[in-house]
């Protein structure tokens, strides 16, 4: 199934006030990421990733699960607005998605 996902999203208080509104509901999600929701909630209820091993300098190995392309997609436009987002928010507890975390001076 194709989806057309925002590519330049524009990043506008309202598109981040409505991305905060999204975060609890699946419809909403769905149309700000522009994708049908029952693709979304199959997505979520059984993420497809293709797993594999790569060798370890001790001998081991290192597990690599690696999305697949819709869901990679997804994912990276998620990563749009959360880089956006907490830029913005800034909380101290969060760091995944922050593009400059909080250094010792911020306070």
């Amino acid at each position: 199934m194709a989806i057309a996902f925002n590519q330049r999203a524009s990043f506008s208080q309202a598109s981040l006030h409505r991305f905060q509104k999204a975060l609890c509901r699946p419809a909403e999600l769905a149309s700000l990421l522009k994708a049908d929701r029952i693709f979304l909630e199959r997505l979520v209820q059984h993420p497809q990733y293709r797993t594999f091993q790569v060798p370890k300098k001790d001998g081991s190995f290192q597990l690599i699960e690696d999305p697949k392309p819709a869901l990679k997609q997804v994912q990276r436009t998620l990563n749009q607005y959360l880089q956006v987002f907490y830029y913005l928010e800034r909380p101290h507890a969060s760091y995944g998605f922050v593009i400059q975390p909080h250094s010792d001076e911020d306070g």
